[in-house]
């Protein structure tokens, strides 16, 4: 639904937006997205007032009164097919979408460019430049501090992925294209690319950590960076065939910091 035109009724409003949460089965519509230019979400909350029917003006027996849906009706509402077949052929506009967030302890409206635009200096105020995010993306808690802090700050790049529709990049893509106008690669581009670039360094390992250290990248492919930090990566097959954690310890360095290597490897490509 959109509202472009400006609205009083809560009355009204609130019939509009009932409108929206009709199920219907045939077009697979389940859900709906409310779009507002004029401010007319403050009315959530308001209280129900109806208009003394005494002070109508005659003559609107045609639906010329308020609500009724007669050519003066102060809103105009145009609903969205959301439909499979329908959502296909819909596209809007980025500058005409909108993201709702916290502002102030109310929820308030702003353009998706707005919301970029505001994820991004947060990110550089917290990481300075491409570097030193890189620097705080490899280590695990201090990439979750970095997040937690955009969250706080309504910049939640999770968000944004789901926003963009680009769940083939990994958060650490997303943000620095964002940040710092990095081109953005697949996780599966990045996985390849780690690979090949990091050939030299595979092959002066023992054979068997080469194996897991390639193992990461493939993992990379399919679960991004939480994918290379969870417990269940020292179960992938051809990790666990090739000695997984143990064959990491045999090296002349201690495992985490391989790992560290590995990830920084992975994510200079």
């Amino acid at each position: 639904m959109c509202f472009f035109r400006y609205l009083d009724s809560a009355i009204l409003f609130y019939q509009m937006v009932g409108r929206g949460t009709r199920i219907h089965e045939d077009t697979a519509k389940y859900k709906f997205w409310l779009y507002d230019y004029t401010g007319v979400t403050s009315l959530f909350g308001t209280d129900f007032i109806t208009a003394d029917p005494t002070r109508r003006s005659k003559g609107t027996g045609n639906g010329d009164g308020e609500g009724n849906g007669g050519k003066n009706d102060p809103a105009l509402v145009v609903e969205m097919p959301l439909g499979e077949k329908e959502a296909k052929r819909l596209h809007i506009a980025d500058e005409g979408r909108l993201v709702p967030i916290l502002r102030n302890g109310r929820q308030t409206l702003i353009t998706l460019d707005e919301y970029r635009a505001e994820l991004a200096e947060r990110l550089r105020r917290e990481t300075g430049d491409m570097e030193g995010f890189r620097s705080i993306w490899v280590e695990q808690r201090e990439r979750a501090g970095l997040i937690q802090h955009l969250r706080d700050g309504q910049a939640d790049p999770e968000r944004l992925r789901e926003l963009e529709q680009c769940h083939d990049l990994d958060l650490f893509d997303l943000l620095a294209h964002h940040g710092f106008a990095a081109s953005p690669l697949t996780r599966r581009e990045r996985a390849d690319g780690y690979l090949i670039e990091s050939a030299p360094w595979l092959d002066s390992l023992d054979p068997d950590a080469a194996q897991v250290l390639r193992g990461f990248g493939q993992q990379f492919a399919i679960g991004g960076t939480e994918a290379l930090e969870s417990p269940s990566l020292w179960d992938v097959p051809e990790i666990q065939r090739a000695g997984g954690f143990y064959v990491l310890s045999r090296l002349d360095r201690p495992p985490a910091e391989v790992m560290r290597e590995a990830k920084g490897r992975l994510f200079s490509v």
